[in-house]
């Protein structure tokens, strides 16, 4: 159906927004760019380069960044694309002739999903504008003030608590490598975990 190729599709954004490599092409695997500054710093073959770029070219200083930094501007854009699809999935799933046992499973895959969006989100900017339900189109102009970390932190607890209940606790079969409640609880941890630092 084409629920079900809506729905399988928030998945094959996963690739573009989170897991490429440093390409030209949106990704979030440029946290090696930051934490290479800090005690997580982790040494890939050309991670040194990259940060010793950034510094020079001046995307990091005492007064700010760039925002124009690929890194910062590219994982803001397509995790937001992606949150706007688990969206569009949310706001019309009831229209479709599916059964409620999927429809359900479809709601709380991408209630995971898109908390999963804001989360490495959260970790790059903290505060967020939260967009909830909400669906823009190319011409709308939104002004979504950002919320707090606490608002944020409460959010995909919320969210992840709700989608675990929903979830099977194994996916088998041609669902094997979707989200389990295991895994839902797990982003919640790590969520709350990164939350009770100072930094934060």
């Amino acid at each position: 159906t084409y629920a079900a190729q809506f729905q399988a599709a928030l998945y094959g954004q996963l690739a573009r927004t989170i897991f490429a490599e440093y390409s030209g092409t949106s990704s979030l695997s440029y946290y090696a760019d930051f934490d290479g500054a800090t005690d997580n710093s982790r040494l890939i073959w050309n991670g040194v380069g990259r940060l010793t770029n950034a510094y020079t070219w001046g995307t990091f200083s005492g007064i700010g960044t760039n925002t124009g930094y690929t890194p910062f501007r590219t994982p803001w854009q397509e995790s937001y694309r992606s949150i706007m699809r688990c969206n569009t999935l949310l706001n019309n799933i009831h229209k479709t002739p599916i059964s409620d046992g999927t429809k359900e499973q479809y709601v709380a895959e991408a209630r995971f999903l898109r908390a999963y969006y804001y989360y490495h989100m959260f970790r790059l900017y903290g505060g967020l504008p939260l967009l909830g339900e909400q669906v823009f189109t190319a011409f709308d102009y939104p002004e979504v003030p950002r919320s707090s970390v606490e608002d944020v932190v409460n959010y995909l607890v919320s969210e992840l608590s709700e989608a675990g209940r929903i979830l099977p606790d194994d996916q088998t079969g041609l669902n094997y490598g979707r989200p389990t409640s295991g895994a839902a609880l797990a982003l919640k941890a790590k969520i709350l975990f990164i939350a009770a630092s100072p930094l934060y």
